[in-house]
């Protein structure tokens, strides 16, 4: 494999080969999975699914380019291995995080265990069977991530960052079930840390960067993090499902405490007081209900709050990419990145 060459198609050209190492990967599952007589391989299936049904490849942008700021002579089969570990790492996080808010689309389709149950499982065995599926999604993301590190100088050191993203999610999701009220903390380890800090230290670490120009990168990554799950909390209230790819207002619906709904009830009046009172009693919320809830978040002014926000947290990113003794074309090239990032998340 050859690199592209940093041009408006590069992002193209990494995702398309992204996705050939991932559709290998499972023709091999696949072909492993019958050494175990699962004739089904219903979970393989779903995982392959999900993992293939579209997504822009961010997370595995963001890994590469950094790789290549740092060190524009990297081999580019490492940086395809974690870009694709990242992408099943994500597939895990989206199959129990769906399963746990009970959202029923992910990426213009059905969730996981929703698809499970409309093959015929009933309620808890699709539950099990997502549950399930997620987990070895996890194995999965590994797998890849150990063939990415195969000839690497410092392996440990690549794997560490690896596993120390994947820690701080679950803990970040862990703050989010329980309804934590530090919502910025939630966002650094939930999003935040799989996101962008987490792919700009692995490829900051697999093109051998020194530790000053890790913790520089880290300074630009984590305001990144933050900006886009604040980009897409809006998308949550604002956007539209053949865009995001998921439904809106399901937060709402299900009363998630985000940013936009904690500015939200900072900022009641009465009427809107009266609003959430019947988001909290009604169940089986009306669409009519939902749009008036939407209309009076749009009329508090919380969406111009929020994107003063991801405006403040983009400049104090990109202030720190000078700083980060990068290639001139590598600096220019992540910048562009992180501010497709903050302008579209997901």
């Amino acid at each position: 494999m050859e690199h592209p060459t940093l041009s408006s198609d590069w992002q193209d050209e990494v995702r398309q080969q992204i996705d050939s190492w991932l559709k290998h990967f499972f023709e091999h599952k696949h072909a492993s999975g019958q050494a175990y007589a699962l004739k089904n391989k219903v979970l393989i299936d779903a995982i392959e699914d999900l993992t293939l049904r579209g997504g822009k490849r961010l997370r595995p942008l963001l890994l590469y380019a950094t790789a290549l700021a740092v060190d524009s002579k990297i081999k580019i089969e490492p940086l395809i291995k974690a870009g694709a570990a990242l992408e099943l790492l994500q597939s895990y996080f989206l199959i129990h995080d769906d399963w746990m808010d009970q959202d029923e689309l992910r990426r213009g389709d059905k969730s996981v265990h929703t698809m499970f149950e409309a093959r015929g499982h009933d309620p808890h065995q699709a539950s099990s069977l997502a549950i399930l599926a997620g987990d070895l999604c996890s194995s999965y993301a590994w797998d890849a991530m150990l063939q990415a590190c195969k000839d690497h100088a410092e392996p440990a050191a690549v794997l560490a960052a690896f596993s120390d993203m994947q820690q701080q999610v679950i803990l970040g999701q862990y703050l989010d079930v329980v309804a934590h009220d530090d919502i910025d903390l939630i966002y650094q380890l939930k999003t935040g840390s799989y996101t962008s800090s987490g792919p700009v230290l692995l490829g900051a670490l697999l093109a051998g960067a020194k530790k000053e120009t890790q913790d520089q990168l880290l300074k630009f990554a984590q305001p990144l993090g933050m900006a886009f799950q604040l980009r897409d909390d809006l998308l949550g209230c604002f956007g539209h499902s053949e865009t995001t790819g998921k439904g809106i207002g399901t937060d709402l619906i299900r009363q998630k405490r985000t940013a936009v709904l904690q500015l939200a009830e900072a900022k009641l009046s009465a009427d809107g007081k009266a609003l959430f009172e019947r988001l909290h009693q009604d169940a089986a919320l009306s669409d009519e209900l939902l749009q008036a809830l939407l209309v009076y978040l749009k009329e508090t002014g919380v969406a111009e709050i929020v994107e003063n926000k991801i405006e403040a947290l983009q400049s104090d990113s990109l202030g720190h990419l000078n700083q980060a003794g990068l290639r001139q074309d590598g600096k220019n090239t992540l910048k562009e990145l992180a501010l497709q990032f903050i302008a579209r998340a997901h």
